[in-house]
């Protein structure tokens, strides 16, 4: 018995002895205290290039710094506790967040969203389509140089196995390679997918939102695809009814033709165009200032320019003004062509009834190197969100 009490005794003190010693690494703040003493000392040495009653001085400085933390000070309870509270404020401050310029949808929000991709997709089905998917990144070398200077917004991935990656810009593109890759000829599709651009988060700017894509290839009537592109568009936002809008329309044969009338050397084509892009967001003064300061236009060039991309009216109304006797634009082989093609658009769309949506805008433009057309832009009017 007696045997059996001393090793009870020996245990009770050897569970003490480890309590203790727990209690002790609960109250150290951390490890390697003298080991940062002494980087501090050595750092100290090298800076002050010897000994000194200054370099002494700072290391009693630092010695008294390190004590502060020491588990024997009569605060450093209270210090571990007021470090514990403000580490367990910030815990729950840290809470998981969306990176910038994406949105989750929740369920009502994904009801609305469905809806609308059934009615966009039931009118791109009605003019024929059929459905395409294409992948979420394309070798980077099929993206280059299609979009002009919103290439530095394409999201480019980590190499990996020796091919170059980036995220889809637009739906476009793939498509033509996907045309190209099979060699078709004639071929009508819809696409209704994300995309990704590596843009300013802003109000209505997202860097990851969807795009609904009608596109058409091969050989047809002229403007019979472009006509009914543009009947397309009309169905669809009549059908979702979300509000009153118009679809502004000009060409890209149109805008080069106004460009050199106004001396605007043909190299800088791509790039003012993106500037005169700017004028739905920007007053003409900011654009201008751009194009002359950035852009290296003269300023006559620039102010050339203004007085035409103010024209905006009915179709038909600034197509006869475009083309009256003596215009410059008639004079010009690239912007007469554009114009014979319009008036063209301008018919069928007025025998399909929905001409009355559409507005001529000369300032209309696109930076981006495949347009060669006719290029349009749906907005809607007034307080319309």
């Amino acid at each position: 018995m007696g045997g059996i009490g001393g090793q009870a005794n020996e245990g009770e003190t050897k569970v003490v002895k480890k309590n203790e010693k727990k209690k002790k690494k609960k109250t150290v703040l951390g490890k390697g205290t003298s080991v940062i003493v002494q980087l501090i000392k050595d750092r100290l040495q090298i800076v002050g290039g010897g000994s000194g009653d200054c370099l002494d001085l700072l290391e009693k400085w630092v010695e008294n710094l390190m004590s502060f933390f020491s588990p024997k000070q009569p605060e450093f309870d209270e210090f571990v506790q007021k470090v514990k509270e403000i580490v367990e404020r910030n815990e729950s401050r840290r809470l998981p967040k969306l990176p910038k310029g994406t949105r989750d949808f929740a369920n009502e929000q994904m009801v609305i969203r469905e809806r609308a991709f059934s009615i966009i997709a039931d009118v791109f089905k009605r003019h024929g389509a059929t459905s395409l998917d294409t992948p979420a990144f394309e070798l980077r070398e099929t993206l280059m140089g299609k979009y002009g200077e919103d290439s530095k917004l394409i999201y480019d991935l980590a190499d990996q196995g020796g091919e170059l990656c980036s995220l889809r810009y637009d739906l476009t593109v793939p498509f033509a390679r996907y045309v190209a890759m099979n060699g078709i000829t004639s071929f009508k599709r819809y696409q209704i997918a994300k995309v990704y651009r590596r843009d300013n988060p802003s109000k209505g700017r997202y860097r990851e939102f969807y795009q609904c894509d009608f596109d058409i290839a091969g050989q047809y009537e002229e403007m019979g695809p472009d006509f009914e592109i543009v009947k397309v568009l009309t169905e669809l936002l009549d059908e979702l009814n979300i509000g009153d809008y118009e679809v502004k329309l000009n060409h890209r044969k149109l805008l080069d033709g106004m460009l050199e009338i106004c001396g605007v050397p043909p190299e800088k084509f791509r790039t003012i165009c993106s500037s005169i892009d700017k004028l739905d967001k920007q007053s003409f003064e900011q654009v201008k200032k751009e194009m002359v300061e950035e852009k290296g236009l003269a300023v006559e060039t620039a102010d050339r320019i203004g007085t035409f991309v103010k024209e905006k009216d009915s179709p038909k109304e600034l197509l006869s003004k475009l083309k009256q006797e003596g215009s410059e634009f008639l004079q010009n082989a690239s912007s007469s062509r554009a114009l014979d093609e319009l008036e063209i658009l301008f018919d069928a769309l007025e025998r399909s009834k929905c001409i009355d949506k559409v507005v001529f805008d000369l300032s209309l433009a696109r930076g981006l190197d495949y347009y060669t057309g006719v290029i349009f832009e749906a907005v809607f009017k007034g307080t319309t969100q």
